[in-house]
């Protein structure tokens, strides 16, 4: 190919790309307007904010908020430092949770590894030294899986998950406040005492649900979350 038909090939390439990156442009710009508009549509603007009490753990307020159609309405909304819960996996596929009592509900509860995130602290330092006081675990790996909004009518709480592997078993260091018993199940044990209504704690059904998609995953040779 001479030197003439290079450049010409160069030309017809970068009008090609060129016209991609318009396009691609084009289709971002419409989708931003598109969310931006559902913004406009759905947004509620906060009129007053009152701090009615303040807790250990977490701040009530009360909003005054206006709606979409010009109208006032009151918010109660949680202000929460936000959580991890983490999936600790050893290498038989077998979870590791906690079993504790629970005031709310006045019942014995089983649950994933968690806690809430200290001042300023980042979700993998949470992961890690929750994991190791709840339960003495160890992990070679943790790694983050997905973040979600746990109670989003009331409550601005975002919950880190984080799958654990590599386990290797310490010494547990739970809080003074915090009295727990660990145990060990397979996924299928965990799946049926989800489907039977055994677990109901929602961030770890979550947890379960991911590691059993992960391991299913895994043994089909697909890529996992």
């Amino acid at each position: 190919m001479d030197t003439y038909q290079n450049q010409t090939l160069d030309i017809h390439m970068n009008q090609i790309i060129g016209t991609q990156k318009c396009q691609m442009t084009d289709e971002n710009q419409s989708q931003i307007k598109n969310e931006n508009k559902e913004l406009d549509d759905l947004k509620e603007t906060i009129v007053r904010r009152e701090t009615v009490h303040e807790g250990k753990i977490v701040r009530f307020e009360k909003l005054v908020v206006e709606m979409p159609n010009g109208v006032n309405a009151d918010r109660d909304i949680i202000r929460h430092p936000g959580g991890c819960v983490i999936i600790p996996v050893d290498e038989e596929n077998n979870l590791y949770l906690v079993k504790q009592y629970r005031v709310a509900f006045e019942s014995v509860t089983l649950e994933l590894p968690a806690g809430k995130l200290d001042k300023g602290e980042e979700p993998i330092v949470c992961a890690t030294r929750e994991l190791e006081e709840e339960t003495g675990l160890q992990a070679q790996e943790i790694r983050a899986v997905i973040s979600v909004y746990l109670s989003p009518g009331f409550c601005d709480e975002v919950l880190h998950v984080f799958m654990a592997t590599g386990l290797k078993q310490g010494v547990a260091r739970p809080d003074d406040d915090e009295f727990v018993k660990i145990e060990k199940y397979s996924i299928a044990e965990l799946m049926t005492m989800i489907q039977t209504g055994e677990i109901k704690d929602a961030k770890t059904v979550i947890g379960v649900m991911i590691a059993e998609r992960r391991l299913r995953n895994d043994a089909e040779g697909q890529i996992d979350l």
